[in-house]
């Protein structure tokens, strides 16, 4: 009788049969009827092992069935193949199957190979089971490894209670048990705890490894702790990481650029040994991150130049770049690239920032051909293009879209209606707003999203409808206090100062806490109805939480308050004892001087406003030339306007213009109005013909009155107005 094979060389022999896994499992049931089920049972196990591992996942099964005999090893093998091929449910199934009919005895490998399946489907219940199992079998203690893969488990689905026990409870801990618990901290966003827990590794000399080193920088990126990324960086030097580790090299640049470093960025970028796509990305990323967007499109067309291919997520920033520079050319340049190399395609967030940088570049045609273009425009690739409209105001193409997304059966979410609500506002549309409102609250979306529910109060306060709003207001289940300061400055800006107070005591009565947009919005409602006792409170109150020291826009609302009051020496005080001051500190000075008709103050404080290199704006000289207005300083009122635009770069505004006009004539300046007039960028309108019409009726010209009563025509020929003023400019020649 001829010697029996060995298990292994059998196995050999099934696996080479036609190179398949099913032929080897066929044979094995061949041999099985041939040998009988005792002597197989090294191969079968030999076999299933095999099987397994080559992820021949239904011919292992098929093996294994036919073992009378299992081993540990084949029930494992198998069970991490299910987990492998992410057919979890069969793992589980086998091993409750196995454990129910007493035929598997747990290991560690089959244990761990479950609590990955609980990780890949997040699946707590099943992983919590496991972990009671584990316990019981005191597995925990005997093998680090579990330990570790039951601490991960619960970092990976998000239970960080029970993870930081069972963290505390491990009775010997490795490098991979800190870093299991630091990356988890970091993924789930936990960046303060994630650097608390680098500390207590340092404070119990704990070696950091190269995941340490990238978590705890994440952290301090995302966190704007340059301070400590400053000390990471430090220790990374110290133990040569950055010399052999390309990765945590880009991980420093990544953290100071995040935290607006960008010179030490540049400084670690420069001495990479190895400069690789993410390093190069993070680069350009912190550059537009930071406003500096010529920087951004240098270092990536450096990038290129240097042979590196930029991926997906290098042209986005360099989209976002072209964005906050207007580079038009440079982005459309940027799309054929992406076009030739196909990432687009399957790419919707690079194709929606795309989209979205046409938008806000004013390429219009380009952002509907992106948009056209697109396999398949689903909720998120037209609520980039709703909202790159509703950014830069062309709030007609908002309701288009919403219009156009529906006849392609694409169903709006809470972010379309938010950027359509607000486009209503803009256009006080009340037609298209109230039939929005009536689909959200067809679908329950106000009870749902207060955000939605906010803008909608807001939406029908710019259309003034703030019986509607407070209507909406009031059927809300719940308020928060955003929706409340909405109403709030909504009665305040309207001018019904009593009406925001009453509300604002309302809603500390129901136990919610002024913050600082309710207080701004009080003081200006104060402001407005002279509420002195309040505002007064207002500021005590203001004083005793130290707002005026870190929020500016606190201090200006309480200059603003006092100005128009009249109280200049209040409002002077507060705003010398601002710490910090913008343009809208002097300006609210400004105005309470100009208002008070102190023109020599309003010069002083705009000169010394220059002086303290505070840029004035368009309302700083609309401010001024009312000043000028109110005492005829026409000659003054013509050195500001011409200093607008020489000086400061601010091109005139009607209003500007406007009031330059009012004063001219005021003065009987005629010959200069029309000169002014014909240098408007923009057509006068009717009111502005009047004006001028008045000022020749004062003088009595009735060659430039005739003038203007044309051009008055001609704007509106049925003006009833501008008859009755040539008639008196005829009247008095």
């Amino acid at each position: 009788m001829m010697p029996q094979p060995s298990a292994q060389a059998l196995t050999a022999i099934m696996l080479d049969l036609g190179k398949t896994c099913n032929l080897a499992a066929n044979f094995l049931h061949v041999y099985i009827k041939r040998t009988g089920k005792e002597a197989h049972t090294s191969v079968g196990n030999y076999l299933v092992t095999k099987l397994a591992e080559r992820d021949c996942v239904s011919a292992a099964q098929y093996a294994f069935d036919n073992l009378t005999y299992r081993t540990a090893s084949s029930s494992t093998s198998l069970i991490n193949a299910y987990v492998g091929s992410g057919r979890t449910e069969f793992a589980f199934y086998l091993h409750h199957k196995m454990r129910k009919d007493h035929l598997l005895y747990p290991t560690s490998q089959s244990i761990i190979g479950l609590l990955k399946a609980c990780i890949k489907q997040k699946n707590l219940k099943a992983g919590v089971a496991i972990h009671a199992e584990v316990a019981r079998l005191d597995f925990m203690v005997k093998d680090i490894f579990v330990g570790n893969t039951v601490l991960d488990m619960h970092v990976k689905c998000g239970s960080f209670a029970i993870a930081k026990q069972v963290f505390d409870e491990l009775p010997s801990k490795n490098e991979v048990s800190w870093n299991v618990l630091l990356s988890g901290l970091v993924d789930h966003g936990l960046d303060d705890g994630a650097l608390e827990l680098y500390q207590q590794m340092h404070l119990q000399s704990i070696s950091p490894n190269v995941i340490t080193f990238l978590c705890s920088l994440k952290a301090c990126g995302r966190l704007g702790s340059a301070c400590e990324g400053l000390e990471l960086h430090s220790e990374v030097e110290r133990r040569g990481f950055l010399e052999r580790h390309v990765s945590v090299g880009s991980a420093l640049v990544d953290m100071y650029a995040k935290c607006g470093w960008l010179k030490k960025a540049e400084e670690v970028f420069s001495i990479l040994s190895t400069k690789n796509i993410v390093s190069w990305t993070s680069l350009i990323a912190g550059y537009v991150e930071h406003g500096c967007g010529d920087e951004a499109l240098m270092c990536f067309e450096q990038m290129e130049s240097e042979g590196i291919l930029p991926d997906a997520v290098t042209y986005v920033w360099a989209l976002k770049g072209c964005s906050s520079i207007c580079a038009k050319n440079k982005c459309v340049e940027l799309h054929s690239e992406i076009e030739r190399r196909g990432l687009s395609k399957g790419n919707a967030h690079l194709n929606c920032v795309l989209i979205d940088v046409y938008i806000s570049c004013s390429l219009i045609t380009n952002a509907e051909e992106a948009l056209a273009v697109l396999p398949a425009r689903n909720v998120a690739s037209w609520n980039a293009v709703i909202s790159g409209y509703t950014e830069n105001g062309f709030f007609e193409k908002v309701l288009e879209c919403l219009d156009q997304m529906r006849l392609e059966g694409v169903s709006p979410d809470a972010v379309t209606y938010l950027c359509c609500l607000k486009a209503c506002g803009q256009l006080e549309n009340l037609n298209k707003a109230e039939a929005i409102h009536a689909e959200i609250d067809r679908i329950g979306l106000l009870e749902k999203d207060l955000i939605v529910a906010s803008t909608l109060v807001d939406m029908y306060a710019k259309i003034g409808l703030l019986s509607k709003a407070q209507e909406v207001f009031d059927r809300l289940p719940d308020r928060d206090i955003v929706t409340w300061n909405t109403l709030i400055l909504a009665y305040a800006e309207a001018g019904q100062g009593e009406d925001a107070l009453v509300l604002f005591e309302q809603m500390q009565t129901e136990g919610l806490n002024a913050d600082i947009a309710s207080l701004i919005s009080i003081m200006k409602a104060c402001g407005n109805i002279g509420a002195m006792d309040v505002g007064q409170m207002l500021h005590g109150e203001v004083e005793r939480k130290g707002l005026l020291e870190w929020e500016i826009v606190v201090g200006n609302a309480l200059v603003d308050m006092y100005a128009k009051w009249g109280w200049l020496t209040s409002a002077q005080i507060v705003f010398d004892n601002l710490p910090q001051k913008d343009v809208i500190s002097w300006n609210s000075l400004l105005a309470g001087y100009s208002h008070l008709g102190e023109t020599e103050s309003v010069s002083g404080v705009f000169e010394k406003m220059y002086q303290e290199n505070i840029r004035p704006d368009a309302v700083t000289f609309l401010i001024v030339l009312n000043s000028c207005s109110r005492t005829c300083l026409w000659k003054s009122s013509q050195t500001y306007f011409t200093s607008m635009s020489r000086d400061h770069g601010i091109v005139p505004a009607y209003e500007h213009y406007s009031c330059l006009v009012d004063l001219l004539g005021r003065a009987g300046q005629l010959e200069i109005i029309f000169r002014t007039l014909e240098k408007m960028p923009m057509s006068p309108d009717i009111s502005l013909w009047h004006s001028v019409l008045d000022a020749c009726m004062k003088s009595g010209n009735l060659k430039l009155g005739m003038q203007a009563f044309q051009h008055a025509l001609s704007t509106n020929k049925y003006d009833t107005a501008a008859f009755i003023l040539m008639s008196h400019i005829s009247l008095e020649m």
